[in-house]
């Protein structure tokens, strides 16, 4: 990371000024981005889905040493709603003896609804959002997994559980 950025990430996690004086958003015209700017981690969100996509991109190449199979927004595989996309990553290595729909989230402590854990409270809307639909994935031997960490880089606990179950699969597939 370069020292500039890196100064930055500290300052954002330390909630200590980023900017001189509090200014309407650029990109929605209608917050007030704060001298911390914590508010930027909520809304700009091209910059998030570059974020998320990268994520994506990181977990799917761990995932590929344990299953080269692997695939990223498989489409179709909620027969009564093929236009949703549960999986970011579909891959058989994250759940023992089934396939695994993982659904990446990033979430900010600074978002509305995050209450005391905005990685739970993600996951929490992440599965809400897909409950109706749970039973028929099992039924085709499909987990849902979200896989959900937050914009500082603490991971889920569930989402800890699975990468480091791929990681072993992987070291054993690697002979580590």
């Amino acid at each position: 990371v370069p020292d500039e950025d890196y100064v930055t990430c500290v300052r954002l996690r330390l909630g200590a000024p980023i900017i001189d004086d509090a200014v309407v958003c650029h990109r929605c015209a209608a917050a007030i981005l704060d001298r911390s700017c914590k508010h930027a981690l909520c809304c700009s969100l091209g910059e998030a889905t570059k974020a998320h996509n990268k994520v994506r991109d990181d977990v799917l190449r761990l995932v590929h040493i344990a299953d080269s199979s692997a695939v990223t927004e498989i489409q179709g595989l909620i027969p009564d709603a093929p236009s949703l996309r549960p999986a970011d990553i579909f891959t058989e290595a994250a759940v023992p003896g089934c396939q695994a729909a993982m659904d990446i989230g990033i979430s900010s402590p600074d978002a509305t609804g995050a209450g005391d854990g905005c990685c739970e409270a993600m996951y929490q809307a992440k599965t809400s959002k897909y409950e109706e639909f749970l039973p028929n994935l099992t039924q085709q031997g499909i987990r849902y997994k979200p896989k959900i960490l937050s914009c500082y880089g603490r991971w889920h606990l569930d989402s800890m559980l699975t990468l480091e179950a791929i990681a072993k699969r992987a070291a054993r597939k690697r002979g580590f």
